[in-house]
């Protein structure tokens, strides 16, 4: 029969009761190791050690129901690894790692018959072994606790395995652990994708709220509907008031720029993921951006009597909307997710190499990451603020119309795509 998936071996020593029930972000440390590294693909988890201390282990993650592999226990650890040539993830229980990191463990490839070794933070605060052959999986179970020199006279290949950018594996087992444990948790939070205005602003004051938020019992989509009223009132009060409507409406749209990550980061933060999530960020998201600039029209066309701002915004009100039957058609029909970075030419994977561009491209292209939603966003919250609505009208739709048609050409590029795989 198959392999599950790679398989979670958790150590559990006399005296871990605390380091498993620690709390990291709102979830006991254990319950966030193993949902992470769920989310990576381990398809089991075992747990060897102090019987005692096991026992309280599996009864933790039994009781939570976010754990959707399932947990045994092996006592003092030498039934531990599975027989099945499943790859097998060692770590002590208390130990705190980086989502990406987690994710990134079931597919580290070890040396054949060996194991890859990964020294927590500080040294000595514990290790993170990953074997492939069941032998070697058995004895990594066994002495985990080794130094590599043991486990080298033992004839089991090491191999260290170094962090990458912005990983951690840290301890977690006392309240000032918890604490840096938490705190990188919460860093790890920032996404490379980030534009100009969401690093230095938005960001800050999202995960600012997102640590206040992380203990209660607000869920994303609570945020989500906030999110998303908030984004209607911006729209209407630049559409129904007078010129401090109109800075009312530019901060409260700024603001919905700031919750509109605070959803995400508590989905990502707590593992509370769902499809009705996603869409619900997505949708308030986008009838923000478009009631923004629907209202900004019909402001300036109240204000000056004039034709145009309601031809234009209708142009562009016209293009967001198409564009968004754009991208939602993909997200049903192909990539059957709700939230847009799952279309890969939507998702920004950062600044690309422009060594080999010159003049005006490369200009453009290292233009690009500033003139981002975040950034558009900012921008129109400046230009209510200072009564410039006109320009928010003309930017607004000039945008929604090239922004449609790069839409509508990433769609036929993915149908050609699918034709010819």
């Amino acid at each position: 029969m198959p392999a599950a998936g790679p398989t979670l071996v958790v150590v559990c020593r006399d005296g871990d009761a605390a380091a498993l029930r620690g709390d990291i972000a709102g979830l006991p440390a254990l319950v966030r190791t193993v949902l992470d590294l769920q989310a990576g693909g381990v398809g089991r988890v075992r747990l060897c050690g102090d019987p005692a201390a096991c026992a309280d282990a599996a009864a933790l993650l039994e009781g939570e129901p976010r754990v959707r592999v399932p947990v045994g226990t092996a006592g003092d650890g030498a039934a531990a690894a599975p027989t099945d040539g499943a790859a097998v993830v060692v770590l002590p229980a208390g130990l705190c790692l980086m989502r990406d990191l987690a994710r990134r463990l079931p597919r580290v490839a070890p040396p054949a018959g060996g194991v890859a070794r990964l020294e927590a933070e500080p040294p000595g605060a514990g290790t993170v072994l990953v074997a492939a052959a069941p032998a070697a999986a058995a004895l990594v179970a066994a002495a985990q606790a080794a130094p590599a020199a043991e486990l080298v006279a033992a004839g089991v290949p090491v191999e260290a395995l170094a962090l990458a950018a912005r990983e951690f594996a840290v301890p977690a087992r006392t309240p000032a652990e918890e604490a840096r444990a938490t705190d990188l948790s919460v860093e790890a939070l920032r996404k490379p994708i980030d534009g100009v205005i969401s690093r230095h602003l938005n960001r800050p004051v999202s995960l600012f709220l997102t640590r206040r938020l992380m203990r209660t019992r607000v869920h994303p989509n609570h945020v989500s509907i906030i999110t998303l009223l908030v984004g209607l009132g911006a729209g209407a009060a630049v559409a129904l008031g007078g010129r401090w409507w109109w800075a009312v409406g530019g901060l409260l749209l700024q603001l919905q720029s700031v919750l509109d990550g605070v959803d995400g980061e508590l989905a990502r933060l707590k593992h509370l993921h769902s499809r009705a999530g996603e869409w619900l960020d997505t949708v308030s998201d986008d009838l923000a951006t478009v009631v923004f600039t629907a209202g900004a029209g019909l402001a300036v066309w109240r204000a000056t009597g004039r034709a145009w701002p309601l031809v234009v915004g209708g142009v562009g009100v016209a293009a967001l909307i198409g564009l968004q039957v754009v991208y939602y058609t993909l997200l049903l029909t192909i990539y059957r997710s709700g939230d847009l970075l799952s279309i890969p030419w939507v998702a920004d994977v950062g600044r690309p190499d422009l060594s080999p561009a010159t003049g005006l491209k490369k200009a453009v292209a290292w233009l690009k990451p500033v003139f981002k939603h975040d950034f558009i966003m900012f921008a129109f919250c400046v230009l209510a603020i200072v009564g410039r609505l006109d320009a928010v009208v003309v930017i607004g739709s000039a945008g929604g119309v090239i922004t449609f048609v790069r839409a509508v050409n990433g769609a036929l590029a993915d149908r050609r795509a699918r034709r010819n795989a």
